[in-house]
């Protein structure tokens, strides 16, 4: 299913995509996207900032928990941070080249 919406200067395409078969199954879902579709004025949805990624060369040394410590804007906690990468917070890292 493919739809454009023209609003303001601009013109958005937007497409559902699914097996033949399971189109029945999301047909309503794509259509009620669609039906959705509206300028955005909550003021508290319009002030969110994008997620931004920083990349950081380690030193010989460091382990995860130094480095979450230095952190200014992290949002999880180091546990958290240690279980997504699956990195023990307290194992320094060898020198490494790239």
């Amino acid at each position: 299913m493919a739809a454009f919406i023209s609003y303001g200067e601009h013109i958005y395409q937007f497409a559902g995509l699914t097996s033949q078969g399971a189109f029945a199954n999301y047909s309503g879902v794509f259509n009620a996207s669609l039906r959705s579709f509206r300028e955005l004025s909550d003021r508290k949805r319009l002030e969110v900032q994008p997620d931004r990624i920083k990349i950081y060369r380690t030193r010989s040394g460091e382990s995860l928990r130094s480095l979450a410590g230095t952190s200014i804007q992290s949002r999880i906690s180091l546990e958290q941070l240690s279980s997504l990468n699956r990195i023990d917070p307290t194992r320094n890292w060898p020198l490494e080249r790239w």
